[in-house]
């Protein structure tokens, strides 16, 4: 990612979001994403956190019934999914940013670039313990069992209590991403991979 447009800035927040612990997530609303577990563990979270799911997908009105049952749907902002260009302002509307993948007999989660992204713009992030993700995150978050809502639950709520592993999981995350993913530091890689590739063909036989 290019991590001087994903990083940390000041934006406004909507009327909903505003003056609130802001919990989000930006991806597909689809079922191995596990975005239904952020909604009952929203439920168990305090009335000043909120929630700020970015996307769509074949489970988008099903997440609106099940915010609706749980008498969450005040606390919950779903937008659709936006441009690329607006990511980054999106990202910085949040607090804390979560990945509650769940593996599937035929998906994993084989990347998770969302997490680059959130990792550059300096949050904190709690993960799955699923596929890529602890490759990806490292020690820049925090990660819990896939598919177990109590531990999500809990490690959401140790960030939003004890601001400064907020800020030291945000911080490393920012370093993480500038040494391992930016984008400059992986065309160097790609080049230095090319050239050993050059080298090793026009070595003599």
């Amino acid at each position: 990612v290019d991590c001087s447009l994903f990083r940390r800035y000041d934006v406004g927040r909507d009327t909903l979001l505003k003056d609130s612990f802001v919990i989000g997530y930006v991806g597909r609303l689809v079922e191995s994403k596990g975005v239904h577990l952020l909604l009952h563990a929203l439920h168990q979270l305090p009335e000043s956190v909120r929630l700020l799911l970015v996307g769509k997908g074949p489970l988008l009105q099903t997440l609106k019934k099940l915010a609706e049952a749980l008498r969450i749907a005040q606390r919950v902002e779903f937008h659709s999914a936006v441009p690329y260009r607006d990511v980054p302002r999106v990202l910085n509307m949040m607090d804390l940013f979560v990945l509650p993948s769940i593996e599937t007999k035929f998906w994993t989660e084989q990347f998770g670039r969302v997490l680059i992204e959130a990792m550059a713009s300096e949050l904190s992030i709690v993960a799955s313990r699923s596929g890529e993700i602890p490759e990806v995150l490292g020690d820049a978050g925090l990660m819990f069992t896939m598919g177990d809502l109590q531990d999500l639950t809990e490690k959401i709520r140790s960030l939003i209590q004890d601001v400064d592993l907020r800020n030291t999981l945000a911080a490393s995350g920012r370093a993480r991403a500038l040494k391992f993913y930016d984008a400059p530091v992986i065309a160097e890689k790609i080049a230095v991979a090319i050239r050993e590739s050059l080298e090793i063909q026009d070595a003599p036989q």
